[in-house]
């Protein structure tokens, strides 16, 4: 039989494989565990060791205007984000934002 599909899978102990339509599955019934904390570290707002929240807190220091700061600070969340959630949208709300800041600068 010739392989259709196949994929690289990494097990629970970490060793890493690739599998293809040639195999035989089975339906386990096990709990679902969440690898990942979607509350404290989402991994759409992780790099490496550092998070967005630390470089949005590091940026918004130099700003004196609060106002002016919230506004960059959602920019830089979405800019951030873009490219691991939702894409296209995160820049443009990106941009409203930044025009928000530029706005709020110039009152």
């Amino acid at each position: 039989m010739q392989t259709k599909w196949y994929t690289d899978v990494e097990n629970a102990n970490g060793k890493k494989f690739t599998i293809n339509d040639n195999y035989d599955f089975m339906k386990v019934n096990e709990p679902f565990i969440r690898k990942v904390d979607m509350v404290d570290q989402p991994s759409h707002y992780q790099f490496d060791k550092f998070n967005a929240h630390a470089i949005i807190e590091a940026v918004g220091k130099t700003y004196k205007s609060a106002s002016v700061f919230y506004h960059v600070g959602n920019a830089l969340k979405y800019l951030m984000r873009s490219p691991r959630k939702n894409g296209l949208e995160d820049l443009k709300k990106a941009k409203q934002s930044i025009e928000f800041a530029i706005k709020s600068w110039e009152e």
